[in-house]
């Protein structure tokens, strides 16, 4: 039987999970499959927390955002950041790589030069 009609044949979310997180853990000898369900309800609780944010107000301090230069999905530039902060106070720069890749090898370099020039530009004033 096949994953999509295994999964097609059940109706809950928690009987889905179980069928791959069956999958996962017998195709990967170190991983536990109850490790792969709490990192599935760990992770779709997260999106739905970030679905159902409304901000209250808008973020005034200066804010940066490093984020990998290809994504899977197709997301918006500032990952609607801009949305929640005023003015220029939002700065999104762009690393070579994807989400697993863009904080190693030279990237890594490249992420904290960035971040630490970051910091010393916008250091409070005292």
């Amino acid at each position: 039987m096949q994953v999509n009609e295994a999964l097609r044949e059940k109706e809950k979310w928690e009987d889905k999970l179980e069928i791959v997180a069956s999958i996962v853990a017998s195709r990967r000898p170190d991983v536990v499959q109850s490790d792969v369900i709490i990192a599935a309800k760990s992770f779709y609780a997260k999106l739905l927390a970030a679905h159902n944010y409304k901000p209250t107000s808008s973020l005034t301090s200066p804010t940066l955002l490093v984020k990998a230069e290809s994504t899977a999905a197709a997301m918006d530039a500032s990952y609607h950041l801009d949305e929640m902060c005023s003015g220029d106070a939002l700065m999104v720069v762009c690393v070579s790589g994807d989400h697993q890749t863009f904080i190693q090898s030279e990237n890594c370099s490249k992420v904290a030069e960035t971040v630490s020039t970051w910091l010393k530009e916008n250091q409070p004033s005292e």
